[in-house]
């Protein structure tokens, strides 16, 4: 198969086969990376914004190895900007630190999720967007600490405690929000596990 990179230099060489092949390829990361954050409704506008402003900025991925970490870090800015023109009087929004839950309405139905599932997912809207990033695309799409640093533009060895208190603060938010002690250690202790068919509901929902 074509590597990202090899396709990257093609793009730039002016293949325009190319270039749709790679964000072909990494369309439903951008799905799954925006469903939750935003309307449905707003999903489709979201991924063309995110796309439309690689093509505009693509001379700022700085190798053909980066181009996964640039296209989360593009899109991490088009979903602030969006809750920006949302939410003009909630502070804490360009810097991560304000709850999913304040900015944007509840998803409908949380997919079809098991209890478990949605209890993760009502967990991961009360941490700070940051952080809850951080869990995403490091369970979700397997981004390495230095591929997180890129997107959240920050030090690796921030990023590093960004993680470990991500998963610390889930499990408290987990633990106010469960009725039933059990599930609230299975789920804890079987994060990667629910993490994983969580992006199995998006991908089958899509």
């Amino acid at each position: 198969m074509t590597s990202d990179g090899e396709l990257l230099q093609g793009w730039r060489r002016g293949d325009v086969a190319a270039g749709r092949q790679l964000f072909e390829r990494h369309y439903e990361a951008l799905v799954r990376f925006f469903s939750g954050k935003v309307a449905d409704r707003d999903l489709p506008d979201m991924v063309q914004h995110t796309l439309l402003a690689c093509v505009a900025h693509e001379s700022d991925i700085r190798s053909a190895d980066a181009f996964r970490p640039y296209l989360f870090r593009i899109a991490r800015n088009v979903l602030i900007s969006h809750w920006r023109t949302r939410s003009h009087s909630i502070a804490g929004l360009d810097d991560g630190s304000r709850e999913l839950r304040a900015v944007e309405p509840s998803p409908s139905e949380h997919l079809h999720a098991t209890r478990q599932e949605r209890l993760l997912l009502s967990a991961l809207r009360r941490l700070p967007v940051d952080l809850q990033l951080a869990l995403e695309l490091h369970y979700w799409e397997g981004l390495s600490m230095a591929e997180l640093a890129d997107v959240l533009e920050a030090p690796e060895g921030t990023v590093k405690s960004t993680l470990r208190r991500a998963r610390a603060r889930l499990r408290e938010r987990i633990d106010e929000i469960s009725r039933d002690p059990s599930a609230v250690s299975t789920t804890s202790y079987r994060f990667e596990h629910w993490a994983g068919s969580m992006r199995r509901q998006i991908d089958r929902r899509r």
